[in-house]
Order: structure tokens, then C-alpha cells, then sequence
């Protein structure tokens, strides 16, 4: 059973997030004194070459593979080739005109090619190379595991990226009308990636402090609501950090051996009601189509993700605690770190 905490404004309520609490026994604790905290901070310097190297990721990423004939194969190329792959005589991989990069985590049916660059640097249209690979113990599957992959084979064409020219007219297409707004742009966007882990950080010490400083026993033993609340938690925090890019569960019951995130399970949802502050369905949405972004999806499939699950109530919960946390390191005494 869970409680919600709608707008007090119950003329806009639609506006904001419905906060869903655990009901069930909580513990009884104090926060500590906050007033004197001191938060260090590091001002976020964005260097030259961040920005060339930004730039030469946008005209790749614009850019084109073209024919390469003058040459053989180099790390980065893409080769069209037909690849056989043989386990103990038997044929497991028979891909004709395969494309694939030339790079040492190419993978194949689920076959790792570790050792591919070595194997066909060099080659050119119309050779033939070989390569011997162990089957990984991941392998799905079981019979081929820790065996001899042995694979051929034979290059057709190779293709090397010709990246994007910087001039007026590829600019128009991504949306600037010079290379100066372009580089001003790219700037921008780098410090505010810089902010935002200095902003982690931030919340990271003060998150300690609380940790360090609150007095708290929390019930024993963890019942198996709790377990998912804080297996849930965790997956939320880990994919707004962009440490996942889906939801990953840890297995049942790993979470509560973490005597940190039990006790924040209860610390932040008590600072951010101290607060009573709210989180506006626009604030949401907006984080859901950051993390979209992030990942090159549509936010709808990222609200869906949440939604189905049922960790969207977790994720709101999860915004509603990083403002408190926000709100009190706004206020919190700032040094250089």
C-alpha cells in the first residue's frame, strides 16, 4: 500500500508528480545541522582541444565510407568480406559479403574477434586472411565454449570513413551559419556535461555528510518490498547517471547489503520533505528526454522503459531528492576543490 502527495493547489495538481512513499514502519532520526556545510567545487574549464576533438566526432559521425583501392586494410577501415568460421571441422559462421569494422571488439554471431586488426591490416581486395579465436565462456552456446574458433576470410572491398568537410553548406544541414557558432555551441555544451558532474560530486559529499552525520537503524531484516524499492532505486539512480543505458536490476537482495543505500532510502526522502517541494510533470519529462538523448532514443520509449518497470514513481522520487540536495548545496558554503 503507498500513500501520494499531490499540489497543495489542487486546481493545477495535473501539473505536478504524484510522490509515492513506503508505508510500513520507518525508522525515527534526526537530520543534522546543514547551515555550515562546505561543498568544493571545481569550475568547469572546457580546453581547446576538447573542441577539435568534438568537432572531428560530428564530421565522422557526418561522414562517409568510400573505396579504398591505393591501400590495404587499416584499424578503423570497414571491409565487405565472406567469412567461414570452423569449430572442430564444423562450419558455425557462413556470412557472405559480410560488412563488419576493422577493430578488435568486431563481434560476429556472438564471437568475439580479438585479434582482427592484426589479421587483416594490410589486406586488400581479393586475399585471404585467417584468424584463430578461443570461444568465450559467454558464449550462449555451451558446446562451443572454450574451444578453437578457427575463421577465414576473404576480403572483397575495403572502405575507409571520409569525414564530413566543414564548410557553409554542411553547416546549414546540422543547423549553424558558421563555424565560430558551431565552436560556440559545442563550448556550451561541454561545460554544461562538466557542471553537471561537478553537480554529482556536489551531491556526492553532501550525501556523505548526511550519512556521516545521521543516527539512524533502520529495520532488520530487510523484507522483500524493500528489497525491490531498493533494487529499483539503484537501477534508477545508476541509468540518470548514465552509468546504464537500461534498467539494470542487481539479483535479489544485493542491494540491502549496502548499508548506504538503506540509510539514504531513508535520509533523502526525509531532507527532500523538509523541503516539500515538488517535482513539475515538465522538470520530469524534460530529465526523461535528456537521458533520451543520451542514448539516441525517443523519450517515449524511455518513459515506456520506466513505466513497464514500474520504476517511474522511483525516478520522479529519485528528481524530488536531487532537488532538495540541490537546494541545500545552492545554499551551502562553495570552495574550490
Amino acid at each position: 500500500m503507498t500513500m501520494s502527495l499531490e499540489s497543495p493547489d489542487t486546481s493545477n495538481a495535473d501539473s505536478f508528480v504524484k510522490i509515492a512513499f513506503q508505508n510500513g514502519p520507518s525508522p525515527i532520526f534526526a537530520l543534522p545541522d546543514l547551515s555550515r556545510i562546505q561543498i568544493k567545487k571545481r569550475k568547469p574549464i572546457v580546453a581547446e582541444a576538447d573542441v577539435e576533438k568534438a568537432l572531428e566526432n560530428i564530421r565522422a559521425h557526418h561522414g562517409t565510407f568510400v573505396k579504398v583501392d591505393d591501400r590495404g586494410a587499416q584499424k578503423g577501415d570497414v571491409v565487405q568480406a565472406d567469412v567461414h568460421g570452423y569449430i572442430d571441422d564444423e562450419e558455425v559462421i557462413d556470412q557472405d559479403d559480410y560488412q563488419f569494422a576493422v577493430a578488435d571488439d568486431a563481434m560476429i554471431q556472438g564471437f568475439s574477434f580479438v585479434g582482427l586488426v592484426g589479421t587483416l591490416e594490410g589486406a586488400i581486395r581479393y586475399t585471404k586472411r585467417s584468424l584463430i579465436v578461443v570461444v568465450p565462456q559467454a558464449h550462449p552456446d555451451g558446446r562451443w565454449r572454450g574451444k578453437q574458433l578457427h575463421l577465414e576470410f576473404f576480403v572483397k572491398e575495403v572502405r575507409h570513413l571520409q569525414p564530413a568537410e566543414l564548410n557553409g553548406e554542411f553547416l546549414q544541414t546540422i543547423g549553424f551559419s558558421d563555424l565560430v557558432e558551431l565552436k560556440c555551441s559545442i563550448q556550451e555544451e561541454l561545460e554544461g556535461e562538466l557542471a553537471a558532474i561537478e553537480q554529482d560530486a556536489a551531491r556526492d559529499q553532501l550525501m556523505l555528510f548526511l550519512l556521516n552525520n545521521t543516527a539512524i537503524c533502520f529495520p532488520s531484516p530487510i523484507n522483500t518490498r524493500q528489497m525491490d524499492h531498493l533494487a529499483k532505486r539503484k537501477a534508477v539512480e545508476q541509468l540518470r547517471r548514465g552509468l546504464t543505458k537500461g534498467l539494470n536490476f542487481e539479483p535479489a537482495g544485493e542491494a540491502s547489503k549496502s548499508v548506504r543505500d538503506i540509510s539514504l532510502s531513508y535520509i533523502l526522502p526525509k531532507l527532500a520533505d523538509t523541503l516539500g517541494s515538488l517535482v513539475p510533470v515538465e522538470e520530469r519529462d524534460a530529465e526523461i528526454a535528456k537521458l533520451a538523448n543520451q542514448r539516441g532514443k525517443q523519450p517515449e520509449e524511455i518513459f515506456e522503459l520506466l513505466q513497464a518497470a514500474d520504476c517511474l514513481i522511483h525516478f520522479e522520487n529519485h528528481l524530488r531528492e536531487l532537488r532538495a540536495l540541490d537546494c541545500f548545496i545552492a545554499s551551502a558554503e562553495v570552495c574550490a576543490a
